[in-house]
């Protein structure tokens, strides 16, 4: 087979696409809940994607109900060892729940400048990690999604991942080298 049949093959064998809006329409999110929980068990998903967390949000009875519902969520994805990506439109006006919430808040963008357009990756919020704030430029291809990080990014990469084996580095100045214990350590800056 080749590489691209066998590509979709994989992806047709792996992938699973459920509605959920009926269910959430005659259940509520409780219901929603439910069905979540079903389907990871029944497929072993380790990545879920809700895309419509405006709808979702938009069926709450209130901030309450919307808070619950994606706590429930979180608890039984942490438990099931599950990664969700929650899907949402950017609202400058309110600061949602989901915001909040979350782990990490990626905005996907389109930028325009004269009579180009260019998508920017803006990366708000991920927990438990350093990241560059702003924005970076990035492209949908047959390949999937190519990020172009800005320069600062690539510098900060360029740091040595193993440290070089450390020397005292003396002055040759008797006194000064006995109270440095043998000189500067190498690889360190003084002032």
């Amino acid at each position: 087979l080749s590489i691209r049949r066998q590509r979709q093959m994989c992806i047709r064998d792996r992938l699973y696409y459920i509605s959920g809006f009926e269910t959430m329409e005659q259940q509520g999110l409780a219901g929603l809940t439910q069905l979540l929980r079903r389907e990871i068990q029944t497929h072993r998903a380790t990545p879920l994607v809700i895309d419509g967390m405006a709808t979702v949000w938009s069926v709450a009875d209130s901030d309450v109900t919307f808070r619950r519902f994606i706590h429930d969520v979180q608890v039984f994805l942490t438990a099931s060892g599950c990664t969700a990506l929650f899907l949402t439109q950017r609202d400058d006006q309110h600061f949602r729940a989901e915001h909040t919430m979350v782990d990490g808040l990626i905005d996907l963008l389109d930028v325009h400048a004269d009579v180009r357009a260019m998508r920017e990756l803006e990366i708000t919020k991920f927990r438990g990690s350093a990241f560059l704030r702003g924005r970076h430029f990035f492209e949908i291809t047959n390949a999937g999604i190519v990020v172009y990080p800005r320069t600062e990014a690539l510098l900060a990469d360029t740091q040595p991942s193993a440290q070089a084996p450390r020397r005292r580095l003396p002055f040759n100045i008797g006194g000064l080298d006995d109270m440095l214990q043998g000189g500067l350590l190498s690889t360190s800056v003084s002032v």
